[in-house]
């Protein structure tokens, strides 16, 4: 097959959708490092390790609101007042 002829997918998406996958990435992380907490924890880790990574998950769950909100104001813009 030509590779002229190749389209790449993802210059296509349009932001919204790029965006929207973002999301799900980071919604599918929350849970891996949830696990991954539990594990260190389990294991008798560094508490200062066991905190570091309970900031990097409190961020995970800000990161995907923050997106997720930007996402919908963008697919569902403020109607306009009259």
């Amino acid at each position: 097959m030509d590779e002229k002829k190749l389209i790449n997918m993802s210059e296509l998406a349009n932001k919204e959708d790029k965006l929207m996958d973002v999301c799900e990435y980071l919604e599918e992380l929350q849970p891996i490092m949830e696990d991954i907490i539990s594990d260190y924890e389990f294991e008798g880790a560094d508490k200062e390790k066991v905190t570091d990574l309970e900031t990097a998950l409190s961020h995970l769950y800000k990161a995907y609101d923050l997106v997720n909100e930007i996402v919908a104001e963008d697919l569902y813009p403020p109607m306009p007042e009259e």
